[in-house]
């Protein structure tokens, strides 16, 4: 392996989760589009799939964050996984401050667990919030040692 590449999150309104990780994490959208067709129905298995897909990526580089809102099939909305469901259960975002996008998202109404914590070792302080579709995300703050 080379790289992580992307993660991707199949989103209710991509328009709202867009503005989400734009306004509050500083990520730039690098490509919007409409995607559909027989090859796209074969590599996903899904006959006349329909898909918008919004690339994401942070200021500094890095990984790229790719959204989908799914036309066609409707897109299932289920229970979103909690930090010990098997399997992925949240993304970690490094940030500079997390006190300040504690109190960003706590005055934007967005559900937090807790204020930033240092953990055990004292090398971050970090608290875990939700996206708008309930998606679990670990916000980490580096300190200095």
């Amino acid at each position: 392996m080379n790289a992580l590449r992307h993660a991707g999150i199949v989103v209710s309104d991509i328009d709202v989760s867009m503005a989400f990780y734009r306004d509050h994490f500083g990520f730039e959208p690098l490509a919007d589009a409409v995607e559909s067709g027989p090859a796209l129905s074969r590599q996903l298995a899904l006959p006349d799939v329909e898909v918008r897909t919004v690339k994401l990526r942070p200021a500094a580089g890095g990984a790229i964050l790719e959204l989908l809102q799914f036309r066609e099939p409707a897109a299932i909305k289920g229970t979103p996984p909690t930090l010990t469901t098997v399997g992925l259960t949240h993304l970690a975002l490094t940030v500079d401050d997390a006190m300040r996008v504690h109190r960003q998202l706590c005055a934007a109404g967005h559900a937090v667990t807790s204020p930033p914590v240092s953990s055990a070792d004292g090398r971050v302080h970090m608290f875990f919030c939700s996206d708008p579709d309930g998606v679990q995300l670990e916000i980490v703050e580096e300190v200095e040692q």
